[in-house]
């Protein structure tokens, strides 16, 4: 299980990095577009200076066409198309990268509303419950009504923890302000909530983000 995520997590820095990370990628993605073309240019202003005199031989109007087709292609393949896939890798990792960041803001911000609509729960003894104490129908039947959205799915289980307590939701007072505990990572690196009971919830808690 991950470290516990502080409450009133300070988002700015987080939302502020991204922002440049995407506006770097949005500006590489439109340099992209134009590289093949540049570097077919920049290929064909070096064919003067680009081959040996073994491999001008084999240019010579006299030459074999099929070996002159060969030879254009494969200097060609090294400094335009190698370059080109190299760049498209590079430019899709950095997406990746950028959409998992922005995940990851994703699920702090869903605790932190969580954190500021339920500021006196008690915070860990409800991720123990929500981890292990929580009959498949019930989890099921949350997962339904939550409809995907995490917040929801968090308060719906809150409510009804405190409700299997005894207790009225609207009027808890029991929680320590300062208690942090990653609500959205108690299912730790498995992703298992329900300890192999059923798989749909699983799947819930992976899309939905869950555990990380």
């Amino acid at each position: 299980m991950e470290k516990p995520i502080p409450l009133k997590t300070d988002l700015a820095p987080i939302k502020a990095q991204i922002a440049q990370e995407r506006q770097a990628y949005e500006t590489q993605k439109e340099n992209f577009k134009t590289l093949e073309e540049t570097l077919e240019a920049e290929f064909k202003a070096s064919l003067p200076t680009l081959f040996t005199q073994e491999e001008r031989d084999v240019l010579d109007l006299d030459g074999d066409p099929i070996a002159q087709y060969e030879l254009l292609q494969a200097k060609r393949d090294i400094a335009v198309t190698q370059k080109v896939e190299e760049a498209r890798a590079t430019l899709e990792a950095f997406e990746d990268e950028i959409e998992a960041k922005e995940q990851q803001l994703e699920d702090l911000e869903a605790e932190d509303t969580f954190s500021t609509n339920h500021p006196d729960l008690d915070k860990e003894g409800f991720a123990s419950w929500l981890q292990g104490d929580v009959a498949p129908n019930i989890r099921e039947e949350i997962i339904q009504a939550s409809g995907g959205d995490k917040v929801v799915f968090l308060g719906l289980m809150a409510k009804r923890f405190l409700e299997e307590r005894g207790i009225d939701p609207s009027a808890s007072s029991q929680n320590d302000p300062n208690l942090s505990t990653n609500l959205l990572g108690i299912a730790g690196e498995t992703g298992d909530i329900d300890k192999n009971a059923t798989s749909q919830d699983d799947a819930f808690a992976r899309d939905a983000g869950l555990f990380r």
